[in-house]
């Protein structure tokens, strides 16, 4: 409980600072579109139960908006949808291999710090909060698509601690990211004896169009 908490109050303060910038920094907000992938897994705990669950490829996009805070402090805030899951391989206890594919919309929430490496590159230093909600998940057994009231049940949300770095040149931006997620996504009536969490690494291009 105390991460999450951190983690919230971390995201409200960039937040904050975005909103209440001092109007002589109006002119340093930017935003852009942004487009990249993913490679997630779910780190799984379970009373009795050895789950050794692997990693799935997915893509992410969405849109950011960036502001200088004070020195070479900066907020950064974005909306992205995010595909994230787990692929859980050779499983007797499965007809096939489960794969789990969940979408979220991830709202980061993150204060950076940056080094300027010349006039037309920088590089960042990233962390911070984000906040997800779940727009969909779809799970497969083998071949067969489970219907609901079969497939795992998840959490309509989460909520994870980033960190990571990008370099800018120009107009354009590269940016790797791991997260952290702090909340038992299970939503089964098990939830106290299987808890499973999002672990996504990230690697996105983005464009400045501001």
């Amino acid at each position: 409980m105390v991460p999450r908490r951190s983690a919230g109050a971390l995201g409200a303060l960039v937040l904050v600072c975005l909103v209440k910038v001092p109007e002589a920094s109006a002119q340093t907000l930017t935003f852009g579109v942004k487009a990249g992938v993913t490679s997630s897994t779910l780190e799984i705990e379970a009373t009795d139960l050895i789950i050794s669950p692997s990693s799935r490829i997915g893509a992410e996009a969405g849109v950011f908006v960036a502001r200088k805070l004070f020195g070479s402090f900066e907020g950064q805030v974005e909306g992205l949808a995010s595909q994230k899951g787990t692929i859980i391989k050779d499983d007797p206890r499965f007809a096939g291999d489960l794969k789990v594919r969940i979408t979220y919309l991830d709202v980061p929430a993150l204060l950076g710090y940056r080094f300027a490496l010349s006039q037309k590159a920088t590089v960042h230093a990233l962390a911070g909060a984000v906040f997800s909600l779940r727009l969909h998940d779809k799970q497969l057994e083998g071949s067969d698509v489970l219907e609901e009231g079969v497939k795992q049940a998840f959490t309509s949300g989460d909520v994870g601690l980033s960190l990571g770095g990008a370099v800018t040149f120009r107009q354009m931006s590269v940016d790797v990211r791991y997260v952290w997620g702090l909340s038992n996504i299970n939503d089964d009536v098990d939830r106290d004896e299987l808890t499973a969490r999002n672990r996504t690494w990230s690697v996105s291009v983005g464009w400045r169009l501001k």
